[in-house]
């Protein structure tokens, strides 16, 4: 360490590296060395390579943001001048006209009826434009089932899901159907799914608050009624529905486990 270092107080570094300082920003300060600064921090347990990191990334971001000239209004105006009357070449429409067919084809094309797509062919445009409500309906169905909801199982999912694998009955989770049950029995004569329903989620006549306002009443009902849609789908497809209210399965545990038995005997 050189002498011109040693002058440095570990105090002036700790109260800078608090402030949220840089290495950089240390350095230029005390007139000394990022190395010298991360030794001395090291020496005494402050050294953190992650928030160092964070801090660097953070300053370079507010530079950028700073001193990026496209922000200028002046520099817009240039690019919007220069840019206005351009023509895309015949050979970059192809190119993009091509990559959008390639993902309509696998279903991540989300096509709006106000967009500007004149260069994928009139045909293409005309045929989305006339289906595009059933399109998005379908992307939307598609997305939909692959999403689980919530991400993580439940105490109550999870109190059943040991039910059952007591019962040596083999499930699925978040079987991919309408309403996606909570559990999915395939392997029987019958098909079964099971919906473990919070009670404040799915509006549990017994523990859910009483809906004071028309908006709060309108949220309850349509709960309701989309669960009831859901049973209703499942039932038509050859399904069994089986729900349990939160507090049916944590405090009439022996209820639900005679239902279960019942059904699959």
């Amino acid at each position: 360490m050189s002498s011109a270092h040693k002058g440095i107080k570990i105090e002036s570094i700790i109260a800078l590296y608090h402030r949220g300082f840089t290495l950089s920003e240390i350095g230029d300060e005390l007139g000394c060395s990022d190395v010298n600064i991360v030794n001395r921090l090291k020496s005494i347990g402050l050294y953190n390579r992650e928030e160092i990191r964070r801090r660097a990334t953070e300053k370079m971001r507010e530079w950028m943001n700073e001193h990026n000239p496209v922000k200028r209004p002046e520099v817009r105006k240039k690019i919007a001048k220069t840019l206005k009357g351009h023509k895309v070449s015949e050979d970059t429409r192809r190119k993009m006209a091509e990559k959008i067919k390639e993902l309509h084809r696998k279903g991540l094309f989300h096509f709006k009826p106000n967009m500007n797509l004149g260069y994928i062919g009139k045909d293409i445009l005309k045929r989305w434009r006339r289906n595009y409500p059933e399109m998005a309906r379908e992307v939307s169905r598609k997305t939909r089932l692959n999403q689980v909801f919530p991400k993580e199982d439940t105490k109550i999912e999870i109190k059943l899901q040991r039910l059952l694998d007591e019962m040596r009955i083999p499930y699925q989770t978040h079987y991919q159907v309408v309403g996606q049950p909570d559990l999915a029995i395939l392997n029987l004569k019958k098909k079964v799914a099971i919906f473990a329903d919070g009670c404040y989620w799915h509006c549990c006549p017994k523990h859910f608050p009483e809906a004071k306002s028309k908006a709060q009443k309108r949220r309850v009902h349509a709960r309701i009624a989309r669960d009831k849609e859901v049973n209703r789908n499942l039932g038509e497809k050859g399904w069994i529905v089986l729900r349990f209210w939160g507090h049916e399965i944590e405090e009439n545990f022996e209820e639900v486990k005679q239902r279960i038995s019942e059904l699959i005997a």
